[in-house]
């Protein structure tokens, strides 16, 4: 999909509007109208975080046994022995598995010291987020394929 938006990343209003068809898209798979909210991004453009690259992810919220919290307005305020209490709730859990982020894209890359044409370093090329061809090539390092790097993958959203 993303594929067909192919300025998406550097032209704000193809951006706006691809963004406003995934909110659209999260609207419509999650039932609940408020959780929906809390998963559509508002301060950033698709493409501009990781896409969830998903089959059926959204609709797990609709499951009875799964509650999103959003920590932005229900922060933690301690971890006990039978759960997390949030400022509204106490949730009773098995199990705490963190997401605290991570860069499973570039991050391996950045930290091999990979040299291009004319001496050009791929962390200083990628300072302000990688740019490639296709998500296989980066102008400037002729013999760097990247098969799983950035900007692969995204055209399997929605």
């Amino acid at each position: 999909m993303a594929g067909q938006l192919p300025r998406y990343y550097d032209h704000p209003k193809a951006n706006e509007l691809i963004t406003d068809f995934i909110a659209r898209k999260i609207r419509g798979r999650v039932n609940d109208p408020k959780t929906a909210a809390s998963l559509i991004p508002k301060d950033h453009g698709f493409g501009s975080r990781r896409v969830p690259m998903e089959a059926k992810y959204f609709e797990c919220y609709n499951k009875p046994n799964v509650k999103l919290v959003n920590l932005k307005y229900t922060p933690i305020e301690e971890i006990l022995a039978e759960g997390v209490k949030c400022r509204d709730a106490m949730y009773d859990l098995d199990i705490i598995i963190y997401a605290t982020g991570f860069d499973t894209v570039t991050s391996s890359l950045k930290r091999i010291d990979i040299t291009g044409k004319d001496g050009a370093k791929l962390t200083d090329k990628w300072a302000n987020g990688p740019r490639t061809l296709l998500g296989i090539q980066t102008a400037g390092f002729p013999k760097l394929f990247t098969l799983a790097g950035p900007h692969n993958g995204i055209r399997q959203y929605c």
